[in-house]
């Protein structure tokens, strides 16, 4: 907890201290992804990777890695045993209109299994909130999680959502560059 805060001032302090460098996220997706395939296995989820190749956004790359696993990790861990992690990338200009050159790249993260009252969707991102009160060492966490994330998104510019659909939880980027 004591680590958490510190990254939080840390983060408040250093926001306007990017490092911007070009980052090959669809590189960089994969790579996270495979970090977390023991939990993936130990849960038995089936992972759906939609990853349009050689996307690249500006970022600084410390905390975007820091942010992408955070979310990546939360799917995981909140999603019940046998359920799915689906991660999509796309260039949202692409889908649009192949005249644009100006790319827009969008990243979804959703796990099925689950979904959040719409009470809490609104407070998510505050600091120390969490859904399940008890901070068991079932999930864990401090509710900072996802109070840093938005914080790095924040400070880069990027627009973020979480919603829930039918059967799930979406976690939605644009990186616009």
């Amino acid at each position: 907890l004591v680590n958490e805060m510190i990254e939080v001032s840390k983060s408040e302090i250093l926001e306007k201290d990017l490092k911007l460098v070009s980052i090959n996220i669809s590189e960089l997706l994969n790579r996270l992804v495979k970090r977390q395939v023991f939990l993936i296995e130990e849960k038995h989820m089936k992972t759906i990777l939609k990853i349009e190749e050689n996307l690249e956004i500006k970022a600084d790359q410390e905390r975007i890695t820091k942010a992408i696993n955070n979310i990546i990790n939360n799917a995981i861990k909140y999603s019940p045993e046998e359920s799915e992690l689906i991660i999509r990338l796309y260039d949202k200009n692409k889908r649009i209109s192949k005249k644009t050159s100006n790319q827009r790249v969008v990243l979804e993260i959703e796990n099925t299994g689950v979904t959040i009252e719409k009470r809490y969707l609104e407070e998510i991102f505050n600091p120390f909130y969490r859904i399940e009160k008890s901070r068991s060492r079932k999930t864990g966490g401090s509710g900072l999680g996802l109070y840093i994330v938005s914080q790095i998104f924040k400070s880069h510019g990027f627009d973020y959502s979480i919603k829930n659909k039918e059967n799930s939880v979406v976690f939605t980027v644009e990186f616009k560059n």
